[in-house]
């Protein structure tokens, strides 16, 4: 009987050993809203940043001959090393000048990435390119 108990502790003592998980790897994941959004083009704080941005896609839009009038919402992605990726329509205009739009917020090459917690990453952002 005291050999069937031990055997029963030792097999308890195994199984809880193969119920031990790893700690998972962090996840990437791409935020909405983060600590320190990305800053564009050597701005120092988020208002600053906005201003810019609308600057230059002002700029961009009057010099790009576009003749349709309207908004092209953009989607975008900055990535952890201040990189835009992913732009995507969210709502436009025609193809063409949706392409523009497009080329215009590709063009905003001089961003400092979002932080979490001290760590560099993904951040979803939204633009609005206006053609007057």
């Amino acid at each position: 009987m005291k050999k069937i108990g031990i055997l029963l502790v030792i097999i308890l003592l195994a199984f809880s050993s193969f119920c031990q998980s790893n700690v998972p790897e962090e996840i990437e994941q791409t935020f909405t809203i983060v600590e320190q959004m990305p800053l564009f083009d050597g701005a120092t704080t988020q208002e600053e940043s906005t201003q810019k941005v609308m600057n230059y896609i002002e700029q961009k839009a009057e010099a790009s001959g576009v003749t349709e009038k309207g908004n092209v919402f953009v989607n975008v992605t900055i990535d952890s090393e201040g990189k835009v990726t992913n732009a995507n329509i969210l709502r436009g205009l025609s193809d063409e000048t949706n392409n523009v739009a497009i080329t215009i917020i590709n063009s905003m090459t001089t961003w400092k990435p979002g932080f979490q917690r001290g760590k560099a990453v993904d951040v979803i952002m939204n633009f609005v390119v206006r053609f007057n």
